[in-house]
């Protein structure tokens, strides 16, 4: 990977736009390039948007600590680690790209942008947008978060951890490194070389390696928990279940007998309850008949009213008619008079309405000149005053001008006078301590001798304290280790006593053979349950034959009384023809004698002439004395027909019940025979389930059928139930035996596995003893190392505590305290610098901006004077116009006086113009008034014709009817729904009734079945008694068959487990022995061994590399491994290959050999080789002139490689050293520019 170009702008210090190109010169050809500035300038920024670009992070995020919320100019906190917070305050957007060449030789451009909302410096921060660009088609590759941060490392061939190590040099991570204690260095190695995954490894290894530990103990648990029944126990278990379930069957067999005899009592209970209820509701049903009879003999009169009912409503309809035209024509009369008064009413308002318009109009005609010589007044005035308002605005305006010119005058001469007391009160400050310029130039070298010497007085007091912690930690733990061996004595005693209790249950729980117990119980409880089967199938058999029986009886006395109604139908229809023969045969004659004796047969008769032929018979013979001999034979006649006409008319009510009789006969013969059949099927089905359950039962001495087998099955249910309850009682107690061994059993291998425990622990605590007196030893000689390195810092802080009037004694009672004074010197001495170069600057801007700002103020006071003399002659123009308009229309407007004068002329007009429209729709209402009347004159003359009409045809209706017309009118009046209400609850009592009497026969029908039944010996309080006891035995006797059942299938279950748990074990064996053998190799819970072995490997390797560019920076030395805990030593080759110790290096030293291990490092990052770009931050100032020359000769060297190298530093000797270097320089206000130079070259950037 090669970095081509880095640019950013608004990245922390580095306000404006700054572009550093790789590929121009003097960069393009320079090896070794340096990045110089001051402190805080912003050299370390330029390192951050190059990580910012290419991995949306930067380093100094990445610092240990909190990652606390902090306040943000959006008026949101943001986490301290958002990368966001790199954003300039006081800028709305900041962007950091980098153009780099991946692994596939191509050019590509990444970028990072923070935004913060609609570009307002305040607004709320935005989400980050990155891309990245491929540059030689200008593609971009892809344009979101997650994509790039995948995109960048596939096109680097480096993680940002990898960038870290091998772009940025981690010499500063080795520094800490060789200086770290053994219990620090190995996290310190492993953040710099990235070898966590190996901790990762380790951790997953243990992990495999206890679940499959997990896995096998549990496998071997389950093998110990399977204890099986013997053969004997399983027999003893089936026989027992047997004798339940046959007990079972015999209770429920007696149970079904008992149930019977209750069923018998239940059900001659219920025929007499339901016979005595029919019995009341055929007495309500017949007195609500009688009841009803008024309500017959209304529907009688309804029905002889009904034909006259068209009549009677057309003479109401008439009435209505004609009351309803004479309303109308009184109406009509009223609304005529009205509207005639109302037009002589609006004739007289358009009178005056007219005189109103011809005076307005006059009005309007002598206002027109006066209007026209007020709008040109008007317009003038109005001219008049835009006039002076235009002159007192320029006035205005003007003296504002000037107004301001002031301000601006007096604003410039305070700014001045302000820059010359900053400019006296920086030489002040200067002249008062010159000393401070040495602090200056040296301060920076001066804060890392404060850092190193605070860092190595902590570590000295930190070690000795740790020293004393460890001291005291290995007293505890020899303490331990007695207590631990006491409580092993103690445990074991109680293990052995636990592992006799164990074996003694054991005993007894094999005599009592559980197993075979238990299958016993189920072989009964299914014996119970097969009883239960056969006493329920042979109740089913009594109960259908019973049922046969019962139905067969009723079917013979239902036929018997179908024949005897189908007789009385035969006698009903002879009965009705012979009454209509007769019927028949006297209608004739009676008709002729009733036609001889009519009154018009009486008056014809008086008209005949004697010897004169009759005109209705031709016969000259006129027996007048025979009319006395015919009447009495028409009256005897007409009584013979009504006699004959009333026997027909009783036969056919015979006849309709008759038939009723033999419908409900032969429907009762029909369910009977249904039910016959049923029964039968019942039974058969009974006997066939019966046959068929039988042979599942144990015992032989069973009824062969299902008749009257009830008492037998009850008595073997009692036998099997009593035999079950037996044999669940013992394995209640082996239930018991085996929870108590599994309590013990527990209890024991809890004791195991706490011997084996603390045999690991004591050997664990014994390891870390001697570990701890090994550290007790070394952080002894650290605390030596580390007081003899504030030694040598103090001596060299005596010129800068001599510059700030300060002593050593000083320096050791408050090292901070000093650190803070001179500080403080240094800021007020660079403060006063910057202060007198801005003031010197402002004082040179200043002068020429006074001065054409107080000639500006004077041109503008001239101009203010001539505008107000213009603008006061304006006005008193404007005052003599408004004067003579005043005058006029008693000062009110032109168009507000005309438009009122005119509104009063419109609105007359309008008036005159309804007034006409009211005159004619009156004159239009009152000839519509007289058609209305006319119309309904015509109409009521019309419905008095119809009413006489209707009246008269009505009234020969009623002589005919025999009815008044209030009686007609009472009947008829009443609501339709009513009548039928009424004709519909007559019909329901006679159904009723009937319904009601059949109902009571076939109760008495019940009631007599129930009685032939007979009532049981036993009460229904006994037998129910009875009933409950069966039950309680039956539950206990299936509980125990369950039991019995649950027993067989838990032995049946665990013979098939144990069939594939043995090859489960093997298994689980197998890959145990792996994974133990993978994990006694580089398996740990916490991950230390296998990053040991990782960091050993990783550690010699850098070694060999680093003493490769070693040779090169410091040849004088050479690093060697020391063997354990990852310690180096270094051979002084000066001093005949003395090996010494790391910390034994001068600062100088120490840098060259952790730059040397960086650079080894940086050959060792990533998947795709070389970066061709390093930056080297800090360190040289350690150096002393020599070894600077041996360091920069030994970065030269690596442009060999094809790499650049750039040294980011604040020491003045780099400049002479490095001619290229990238200068950022602060320019005030937090501000920073960045700027290229080299030799004989310089570009801002």
């Amino acid at each position: 990977m090669q970095i081509l170009a880095i640019r950013g702008q608004n990245i922390a210090s580095l306000a404006d736009k700054f572009e550093i190109d790789f590929t121009a010169e003097p960069l393009k050809s320079a090896g070794l390039f340096a990045i110089t500035g001051k402190t805080g300038a912003g050299k370390s920024s330029i390192l951050d948007a190059l990580c910012l670009a290419l991995y949306g992070d930067c380093p100094r995020f990445g610092l240990t600590g909190g990652n606390e919320d902090v306040p943000d100019a959006g008026g949101e906190a943001i986490k301290a680690r958002d990368a966001r917070g790199v954003l300039r305050r006081g800028a709305s957007q900041g962007h950091a790209m980098v153009d780099f060449v991946g692994l596939d030789g191509e050019a590509y451009r990444a970028t990072w942008i923070a935004r913060r909302a609609r570009g307002r410096v305040d607004g709320r921060l935005q989400n980050i947008e990155r891309s990245v660009q491929r540059l030689s088609d200008g593609q971009v590759l892809d344009s979101q978060t997650r994509a790039v941060e995948a995109k960048v490392p596939a096109l680097t061939g480096l993680t940002y951890d990898e960038f870290r190590r091998t772009v940025l040099l981690a010499q500063g991570d080795f520094d800490a490194f060789l200086r770290a204690d053994t219990k620090d260095r190995g996290a310190l190695l492993e953040k710099v070389t990235g070898t966590e995954i190996y901790r990762d490894i380790s951790i997953r290894v243990f992990e495999r390696y206890s679940k499959a530990k997990a896995d096998h103990d549990l496998l071997v648990a389950r093998r110990a928990e399977h204890q099986l029944l013997s053969e004997e126990q399983r027999t003893a278990l089936d026989d027992e279940e047997k004798a339940l379930l046959a007990a079972i069957e015999a209770a429920r067999a007696g149970r079904q007998v008992l149930e019977a005899d209750v069923g018998r009592h239940k059900a001659l209970a219920e025929a007499q309850r339901r016979h005595e209820e029919a019995v009341r509701v055929a007495a309500d049903a017949d007195a609500a008949l009688v009841e009803a009879a008024g309500d017959r003999a209304d529907l009688e009169r309804i029905d002889q009213a009904e034909p006259l009912r068209l009549p009677w409503a057309r003479a109401r309809t008439a009435a209505a008619s004609v009351t309803k035209a004479a309303g109308e024509v009184s109406r009509a009369q009223v609304t005529l008079e009205q509207v005639t008064q109302q037009a002589v009413a609006r004739r007289q308002e358009q009178d005056l309405a007219q005189a109103a318009v011809n005076e307005a109009e006059r009005v309007f005609k002598e206002f027109g000149p006066i209007w026209s010589k007020a709008t040109d007044l008007d317009s003038r005035i109005v001219r008049a005053g835009q006039e002076v308002a235009d002159a007192a605005k320029a006035a205005a305006a003007s003296g504002e001008e000037h107004s301001k010119a002031l301000v601006q005058l007096r604003d410039l001469i305070a700014e001045r006078a302000q820059a010359q007391v900053r400019r006296q009160d920086a030489q002040a400050v200067l002249e008062a301590r010159p000393q401070a310029a040495v602090l200056v130039r040296n301060w920076n070298q001066i804060t890392q001798a404060f850092d190193v010497r605070h860092v190595a007085r902590r570590s000295a007091h930190k070690a000795r304290q740790q020293a004393g912690v460890v001291d005291a930690e290995v007293q505890k733990l020899r303490a331990a280790l007695s207590e631990s061996e006491k409580q092993d004595v103690a445990d074991q005693a109680t293990r052995t006593s636990l592992h006799r209790d164990i074996l003694d249950h054991q005993e007894r729980l094999t005599r009592l053979a559980p197993e075979v117990t238990a299958r016993r119980v189920e072989a009964l409880g299914d014996q119970l349950t097969v009883l239960g089967d056969l006493k329920r199938t042979s109740e089913d058999y009594d109960r259908a034959q019973t049922q046969a029986q019962t139905a067969q009886t009723s079917l013979a006395a239902a036929e018997a009384d179908r024949d005897a109604a189908a007789k009385q139908v035969q006698d009903a229809e002879r009965g009705i023809g012979e009454a209509e023969a007769e019927v028949k045969a006297l209608m004739a004659p009676t008709d002729r004698a009733l036609a001889a004796v009519s009154d018009s047969a009486q008056h014809l008769r008086k008209g005949l002439v004697p010897g004169q032929p009759c005109p209705v018979c031709g016969a000259k013979e006129h027996p007048i004395h025979a009319d006395a001999v015919l009447a009495e034979l028409a009256r005897d006649l007409q009584a013979d027909l009504d006699a004959a006409r009333e026997r027909a008319e009783k036969s056919r009510h015979l006849l309709t019940r008759a038939q009723g009789k033999v419908a409900q006969a032969e429907a009762a013969a029909k369910q009977l025979r249904t039910n016959i059949q049923e029964a039968g099927d019942r039974a058969e089905a009974a006997e066939r389930l019966y046959g068929e359950t039988l042979p599942k039962a144990e015992r032989s001495d069973l009824p062969a059928g299902p008749a009257g087998a009830v008492t037998a099955i009850l008595e073997l249910g009692r036998q099997v139930a009593e035999e079950r309850r037996t044999l669940q009682a013992q394995l209640g107690q082996a239930d018991e035996l085996r929870q108590a061994i599994t309590r013990l059993t527990t209890e024991r291998d809890r004791l195991t596995d706490a011997l084996e425990q603390r045999q690991g622990t004591r050997q664990r605590l014994s390891d870390e003893a001697n570990a701890k007196g090994q550290s007790y030893a070394l952080h002894m000689q650290a605390a030596a190392t580390a007081e003899e390195r504030v030694e040598t810092i103090d001596a060299g802080l005596a010129s800068a505590l001599e510059a700030g009037d300060l002593t050593q004694a000083d320096l050791e009672t408050d090292a901070d305290e000093v650190r803070r004074v001179l500080a403080e010197l240094v800021t007020e001495r660079e403060n006063a610098e910057a202060e007198a170069l801005v003031a010197d600057d402002a004082l040179a801007a200043l002068a020429p901006r006074i001065s054409g700002i107080q000639a500006r103020a004077d041109e503008l006071l001239r101009g203010v004077e001539k505008l107000k003399a213009a603008a006061d002659a304006r006005a008193e123009e404007l005052n003599r116009l408004r004067g003579e308009r005043a005058a006029l229309l008693g000062g009110e407007a032109t168009d507000v006086h005309r438009t009122r004068i005119n509104d009063a002329r419109v609105a007359a007009i309008a008036a005159r113009d309804e007034g006409q429209q009211k005159v004619q729709a009156a004159e239009s209402t009152v000839a519509t008034a007289k058609q209305a009347l006319s119309g309904a004159t015509t109409a009521l003359a019309e419905c008095q014709a119809e009413q006489v009409e209707a009246n008269g045809v009505l009234d020969e209706t009623l002589v005919s009817g025999g009815l008044t017309a209030a009686e007609l009118s009472e009947i008829l009046s009443r609501p339709r729904a009513e009548v039928e209400a009424l004709r519909t609850r007559l019909a329901a009592l006679a159904d009723r009734r009937t319904s009601a009497h059949a109902a009571l026969r076939e109760r008495q029908g019940d009631l007599a079945t129930a009685e032939v039944a007979g009532v049981p010996e036993l009460t229904l309080e006994d037998l129910q008694q009875q009933i409950s006891g069966i039950d309680n035995e039956l539950s206990a006797r299936q509980e125990r068959v369950g039991a019995i059942r649950g027993r067989m299938q838990t032995d049946v279950q665990a013979r098939r487990n144990l069939a594939g748990l043995e090859a489960e074990i093997a298994e689980a064996r197998a890959t145990f022995d792996v994974w133990q053998a993978v994990n006694s190799a580089v398996g740990s819970k916490n991950g230390d061994r296998f990053v040991q072995h990782a960091q050993s490997i990783t550690l010699d390797i850098l070694v060999d590399r680093a003493n490769h560019h070693l040779a090169d920076l410091k040849p004088r030395y050479r690093l060697v491994r020391a063997g354990q805990d990852l310690a180096m030593h270094v051979v002084d080759r000066d001093m005949g290959d003395e090996v010494r110790s790391v910390r034994s290096l001068s600062g100088g030293e120490r840098f060259l050999v952790s730059l040397a291990l960086a650079l080894a490092l940086s050959r060792m990052g990533g998947h795709g080789g070389l970066a061709a770009t390093l930056f080297i931050d800090e360190g040289f100032g350690s150096l002393d002139a020599e070894s600077l020359d041996l360091a920069i000769d030994a970065l030269e060297a690596l442009q060999s490689q094809g790499r650049t190298v750039g040294v980011i530093s604040h020491v003045e000797m780099m400049k002479d050293r490095i001619p290229v270097q990238v200068n950022v320089t602060r320019t005030g206000g937090g501000k920073s520019r960045v700027s290229i130079k080299g030799a004989n070259w310089a570009q801002g950037a």
